[in-house]
């Protein structure tokens, strides 16, 4: 389902739009975009145990990605607690 406003599918990730490649987004069914910035990320896990909906995984290198999109209920735990800056969750408002 094409997402208004956002530009994305629900429950997908895609690359940065800018193109630097570093950066991977998920849209979650809570009309909000899940950003990881990978490089950022020192694979600390601790994102991935404080999120109450299990959205997050690790990639084969560790670093944090995104495994379950539409389970995302958008409540920032993980964008708080990254202590890396790494992760940023922008709502989208309805219109």
């Amino acid at each position: 389902m094409f997402v208004p406003g956002i530009g994305f599918k629900r429950g997908r990730q895609y690359p940065d739009s800018k193109g630097d490649g570093h950066v991977l987004a998920a849209v979650s069914d809570q009309n909000s975009i899940i950003k990881i910035k990978a490089d950022w990320c020192k694979k600390c896990g601790v994102c991935q145990a404080l999120c109450p909906k299990k959205v997050l995984g690790s990639d084969e290198l560790g670093r944090v990605i995104v495994l379950a999109p539409e389970q995302c209920i958008a409540c920032k735990i993980c964008e708080r607690i990254c202590p890396d800056f790494a992760i940023n969750i922008e709502v989208k408002e309805d219109e």
